[in-house]
């Protein structure tokens, strides 16, 4: 079992004196370790949405320094090993999803903070810890998230293991309210999530505002010309059955009896389930790292000779996969809820299948599509186009100085 358990600190050098900032204007950003990681720049935290949000802080002079707490070891040890389960992600969350591990986060993060001005303005990522309770009521407290305890309780795809620790959940929410509450500002990914701060959490809607968010996997410079008559689908997703991978499948067997060449492209699990894997045209690519640059061009290869991406997901608080994909000029067909309701647009971008779309009714929704390649083609610009103009960290962050 591998838990981030480094403490790891940036501080900003000429890049904010040549960009005519002054010390007021600096931030001190903070990714709150937990299941989200604890190092501000790792391309793995937060699924890379760290890294690629601090370094547009650094590159509009804005970042004074970037912070990421986590305790020591032993101290781990101690609070991981009562809560043992058999369950690898069960145990993990238990932990990282307690009061006691987030206090302790706390303290990390108040030595850190130790020579911070009390009036410094703190931009956090995520909520494993409350950094109101180190600095105090005069700093300036901004939270940025892409879900929350609330939103992920209620949805239809929470593991039944996840369900059981009552307690677990209760604490999770009462604590995410409570820095919800604190801070200046709530920050969010979408709509959909802003609106769960007011109705879950109580906080003022003039105190959240949604900044979007950026794509990790560069997008190119040019749309790559692609056969849209060519029947090849795309999936990403390495939780399979919540990102509808299996409804998918089944439904391509329908899709290839209706276009001979069609193939369906799997990126995310290492292999699939019992006799899905056996199914002709089915192509399993595995996890794809996009930081690993062999890797990353296997999957921006796919990203542009690919028709269609299609993810049917049981939940998906906001959907970077599917962005991605339509960067490189794809439509994409994503379950019409959540963030993925407002960013891809039914008809003009992509296309939504219903909640609990069946293998049939997703099957009939592909191949109506396939068969207008150049409707797809229309889908894909207007997809690129939506992408690079609303969908890059430097956006995020230009949105983000609105309320520094």
């Amino acid at each position: 079992m591998q838990f981030p358990l480094t403490l790891t600190a940036y501080t900003g050098g000429s890049t904010l004196k040549e960009a005519g900032v002054t010390s007021d204007q600096q931030i001190t950003g903070l990714i709150s370790g937990g299941l989200m990681g604890s190092d501000p720049f790792d391309p793995t935290s937060w699924s890379g949405s760290s890294k690629g949000f601090f370094e547009a802080c650094q590159r509009a002079g804005l970042l004074g320094q970037a912070l990421g707490p986590d305790i020591p070891k032993w101290q781990f040890a101690l609070q991981a090993l009562p809560k043992f389960h058999p369950d690898r992600e069960v145990w993990r969350r238990r932990v990282f999803k307690s009061v006691r591990y987030r206090h302790s986060l706390e303290k990390v993060l108040a030595r850190q903070l130790g020579s911070t001005d009390s009036a410094a303005t703190i931009v956090q990522l995520g909520a494993y810890v409350n950094a109101r309770t180190v600095m105090g009521p005069t700093a300036k407290l901004l939270t940025y998230q892409d879900g929350n305890a609330a939103e992920y309780a209620r949805s239809p795809f929470v593991p039944e293991k996840l369900k059981q620790d009552k307690a677990l959940h209760a604490d999770c929410i009462a604590y995410e309210r409570q820095l919800a509450q604190d801070a200046d500002m709530v920050l969010t990914t979408s709509d959909y999530l802003g609106r769960s701060f007011v109705n879950d959490y109580g906080v003022a809607p003039e105190k959240v505002a949604t900044i979007g968010c950026g794509m990790n996997v560069p997008l190119p410079d040019m749309v790559p010309a692609r056969n849209f008559a060519s029947p090849k689908l795309l999936f990403i997703g390495k939780e399979f059955s919540r990102k509808g991978g299996d409804v998918l499948v089944k439904a391509f067997a329908d899709v290839k009896r209706h276009f001979a060449d069609a193939e369906l492209h799997l990126v995310g699990p290492s292999e699939l389930p019992g006799a899905l894997a056996a199914q002709e045209g089915v192509v399993c690519h595995g996890f794809l790292k996009w930081t690993d640059p062999d890797q990353l061009a296997q999957l921006q290869a796919l990203y542009s000779t690919c028709s269609l991406f299609v993810q049917p997901t049981r939940y998906e608080p906001f959907g970077i996969a599917p962005l991605e994909a339509m960067g490189f000029g794809m439509p994409a067909l994503v379950t019409g809820a959540w963030a993925l309701a407002e960013n891809i647009k039914d008809g003009v971008t992509g296309a939504h299948c219903a909640q609990g779309v069946t293998a049939d009714q997703l099957a009939a929704q592909i191949i109506s599509l396939l068969e207008d390649p150049a409707a797809l083609a229309t889908m894909g610009a207007a997809a690129r186009a939506d992408v690079a103009g609303r969908f890059t960290w430097n956006q995020v962050v230009s949105r983000l100085q609105a309320y520094l």
